[in-house]
């Protein structure tokens, strides 16, 4: 049976109040021998609707999506490791549904339950190839590929190109791998660059993203080889505006969710505004406000940055 009192020591919430939130409907199956949580999460659209069960063995994640899309995915534990894999029996009807969905499960499971593993994500990819096979029957393999190479890696060190995925660690880091999204190219870069983990040191960030308009056909200069996500438990407020904002495509989408952001309790609008953007710039706005959580929106404007005061 799953330990739900571990769970909550290990998932990184202070208070059991916290913890109840996220485990709001835990039932015994008729078997006994396991517990399920069942978490439904209901983002501000409407559209898409999230359930994740947690079992013995096997984290199961249903996506469905106005009653038109729906699949399932399934993370087994293995002594060595985890793998997660396709259930049986289940198809994958739209990449960009799939990216959206497979985001959200490691996103949530990132946050609530991977408190027991460690592992690596490579980020080295067949980019040409991904740029020229955008069918889902290559998506969906090169994502199961590139995963579970990545869950094979877990005591490796971290080298060129790595993170480390460790929810007990002050750099919280999720890696979202590019071929998830065709036209994640376009929309968002979430970047990954040795002078940003050099400018503050790694236990010194816990978020960045920078998300880009399609309109900013610019991307692809200076888009690197993989997307990086840091998610913090203490931060699991971001999480529906963080992922909902893969499908905000269009610059007025990006101004509402900018807004979003600003009206958020500690939030303040800063002061960067660039026409080029470059790691250079990242790493000297992390050196000028540390202990700060930054959010950059790229627009056709230039570079938007959010800040924020760590709690």
């Amino acid at each position: 049976m799953v330990d739900v009192e571990k769970i909550k020591n290990q998932a990184g919430h202070e208070t059991a109040e916290e913890f109840s939130k996220v485990t709001e409907n835990i039932q015994k199956d008729e078997t006994g021998k396991y517990v399920v949580i069942n978490k439904r999460v209901r983002f501000p659209h409407e559209l898409y609707c999230i359930d994740i069960c947690l079992k013995t063995d096997v984290v199961e994640l249903t996506y469905q999506r106005s009653d038109t899309v729906k699949f399932k995915l399934e993370l087994v534990k293995y002594k060595d490791g985890c793998l997660l894999k396709e259930r049986k029996n289940e198809t994958f009807y739209n990449e960009n549904f799939m990216e959206f969905a497979i985001t959200v499960f490691i996103a949530h499971l990132r946050v609530h339950f991977y408190s027991v593993y460690r592992f690596l994500i490579r980020l080295d990819l067949p980019y040409k190839t991904f740029l020229e096979e955008r069918h889902s029957d290559y998506l969906r393999k090169a994502f199961f590929y590139y995963f579970n190479q990545g869950l094979s890696r877990m005591e490796e060190p971290i080298k060129s190109r790595e993170l480390k995925f460790d929810a007990n660690s002050e750099l919280e880091v999720m890696a979202v791998l590019p071929f998830l999204c065709p036209d994640a190219l376009e929309s968002i870069e979430l970047v990954c660059s040795d002078a940003r983990l050099e400018a503050k040191g790694e236990a010194d960030i816990s978020m960045l993203d920078v998300v880009l308009t399609p309109q900013f056909k610019q991307a692809r200069a200076w888009s690197t080889k993989g997307f990086v996500m840091g998610l913090s438990p203490k931060h699991f407020v971001h999480i529906e505006h963080l992922i909902t904002s893969f499908s905000y495509l269009s610059v007025q989408d990006v101004q509402i969710m900018q807004q979003a952001y600003l009206e958020m309790p500690g939030f303040v609008k800063a002061s960067v505004q660039c026409t080029v953007f470059n790691y250079e710039a990242v790493a000297k706005v992390l050196a000028e406000n540390p202990n700060k959580l930054l959010r950059m929106t790229m627009s056709r404007k230039g570079l938007f940055v959010v800040e924020r005061q760590q709690n």
